[in-house]
């Protein structure tokens, strides 16, 4: 053999074993002193959920739920049956809309999806219950996904859910609807219109298409997982209008009160309702009563805003009704409150949302 050849071929060797070899220190340092946490980053069950169990990335909506999925939903807090149906909303099969049933689609994110709670325990699964108790048939679908904001609610209902002719379309609001929408942006502003943004290069879809092409033992490792939760953490700045967190709040504000119009003008159409919720919320350093004072609905306020945050009831009960801790959920306690206010109101209204 030449010796030039040989001579390349060994500095080849070392160079190799010198990089398998860091790696493997790498990775070994990093399991044995936990340097996810020295640097300040996300525990990997902060992003993992996005794209793994009952959660898919998704070409439309950067990710979605898990057609078909029933399993076993453990936290550390609880564990719970989630069952997602064949087109990827939580509880039962649908059937083709029938004759003389009033059919209710609630948009939202966990809260609506139900954090901690059995299929039979969120809050539109009770409100089917007690809406059914009545003379009348009702028909709830839950159509809250973990993570959204209004963005994704709005697209999903737009693109996927409109087919499914509801009478009543709920959308339901959380206060941190608008860091999602700034997180998650699927819709940009021009001249006051709603834009809509490719999804392929955002960083939690780029993640899904990293799961999909790396084999599990890679996935396995702390390099691996620090470098997803980097990738999954950073803020697609390339989508937003503004870096100054004021500026991209009011953004997410004003998008917000567009896709509002944007679905009344849907309903209008469509020979449908919008009854604009917002869900209760932890009253504490970030969140002051009255967040929701920024939204705008057309028509009827009291028939088409509903702030359940600022009922009397709600204010009086609020802090035995969330998780502990700073978890912002409410418990099962307060999803059956919330599917008892919704009721009432429901049917305050059923004459304007309904008809006879």
């Amino acid at each position: 053999m030449n010796v030039h050849l040989r001579s390349r071929l060994t500095n080849f060797s070392i160079v190799i074993f010198t990089l398998l070899t860091a790696l493997v220190g790498m990775e070994m340092m990093l399991n044995v002193y936990s340097i996810r946490q020295t640097l300040g980053l996300p525990h990997p069950g902060h992003w993992e959920w996005q794209v793994n169990g009952f959660h898919r990335k998704d070409t439309e909506l950067i990710y979605s739920l898990q057609p078909n999925y029933n399993d076993l939903w453990k936290e550390p807090a609880f564990t719970v049956q989630v069952s997602i149906n064949n087109i990827g909303l939580r509880g039962k099969e649908l059937s083709p809309k029938a004759d003389g049933i009033k059919r209710i689609l609630i948009l939202g994110d966990s809260m609506v999806f139900g954090w901690g709670a059995n299929d039979d325990e969120t809050f539109p699964s009770r409100l089917g219950e007690l809406l059914n108790t009545s003379s009348e048939q009702f028909e709830v679908i839950n159509a809250g996904v973990q993570g959204y904001g209004t963005d994704q609610s709005h697209a999903l209902y737009t693109k996927r859910l409109a087919q499914l002719q509801p009478d009543l379309l709920v959308l339901c609001l959380f206060e941190n609807d608008l860091y999602e929408n700034i997180t998650s942006p699927l819709y940009s502003i021009e001249n006051d219109t709603l834009i809509p943004l490719a999804v392929d290069d955002h960083p939690v879809y780029l993640l899904g298409e990293l799961q999909e092409a790396l084999p599990v033992t890679i996935r396995k490792t702390a390099t691996y997982r620090i470098f997803a939760a980097i990738l999954a953490g950073k803020l697609p700045y390339d989508r937003l209008p503004e870096r100054d967190i004021n500026e991209l709040l009011a953004w997410s504000r004003k998008k917000i009160n567009l896709q509002i119009a944007d679905l009344q003008e849907q309903a209008a159409r469509g020979d449908f309702h919008l009854l604009v919720v917002g869900l209760p919320y932890k009253v504490g350093k970030y969140t002051d009563a009255g967040f929701y004072k920024f939204i705008q609905v057309q028509g009827d306020v009291s028939q088409n805003l509903l702030d359940l945050s600022r009922l009397p009831v709600w204010q009086e009960l609020q802090q035995s009704l969330f998780m502990n801790g700073i978890d912002p959920h409410t418990n099962l306690s307060g999803y059956q409150l919330i599917a008892e206010l919704l009721a009432e109101h429901i049917l305050d209204y059923r004459a304007d949302y309904f008809g006879n």
